[in-house]
């Protein structure tokens, strides 16, 4: 219920960094809509208007990322090429890789990364970051298979595809092929329908298949 003349007001972190950047999107009962951007340490300021309800939805609120190649040929997710100037924050602005985003954010438990149609060829990515149990970070690849879904391709025998440092990440639909290990060192991790061809191994952590990994549906 909301009260005339009030105006609802939701703050969202959009930067989990140090200084807290926060997004504050207020919404008139009568449809007005406005965007300001600030920091938590300013935030009264800013408002300066009656409010109804303020609620922090901080890093419980979810974020979806976006990455593409060169071409849209075949994309299920992206609207637009990848390029690293992008912000990865809409289909129309993707980067260019899933480590860019990896670099550029701090993933954490319910956020998806879409990795849309193409080859991600020369690179070891790494995702350093955890979900939780039931919250995992969703890295998901191309359903368009018929185009070659989404491959990431290391082109060297001697280095691994995916570096897995955090836990509680889920992958989807992907291929990873051309190096040592397909994925290194996943622990309490989902691969989904995965193809790790073409390496020396395709799954491997210290002892071997690591630790609480499901498996399902992979080749």
């Amino acid at each position: 219920m909301q009260l005339k003349g009030y105006i609802s007001i939701g703050v969202r972190v959009v930067d989990r960094s140090e200084d807290l950047k926060i997004l504050v999107r207020a919404e008139h009962m009568l449809g007005t809509k406005r965007r300001l951007q600030g920091k938590a340490g300013v935030l009264g300021v800013i408002l300066g208007v009656p409010v109804l309800s303020l609620w922090l939805a901080g890093s419980a609120q979810a974020a979806t990322y976006y990455v593409n190649d060169s071409s849209t040929n075949g994309d299920v997710y992206c609207t637009s090429t990848g390029a690293t100037v992008n912000t990865g924050l809409t289909p129309a602005s993707p980067k260019a890789s899933l480590q860019e985003i990896a670099d550029s954010y701090v993933l954490s438990g319910g956020d998806t990364v879409y990795v849309d149609t193409g080859s991600y060829t020369g690179q070891t990515t790494s995702i350093n970051r955890s979900g939780s149990a039931g919250n995992f970070i969703v890295i998901q690849g191309s359903t368009n298979f018929a185009a070659g879904g989404t491959v990431f391709d290391r082109q060297n025998p001697g280095a691994n595809v995916i570096n897995v440092g955090g836990q509680y990440v889920r992958f989807r639909h992907l291929t990873v092929q051309g190096g040592r290990y397909g994925f290194y060192q996943a622990n309490n991790c989902e691969f989904e329908w995965v193809r790790m061809i073409g390496n020396d191994y395709g799954h491997w952590s210290p002892g071997g298949w690591g630790t609480n990994n499901v498996f399902a549906h992979c080749v």
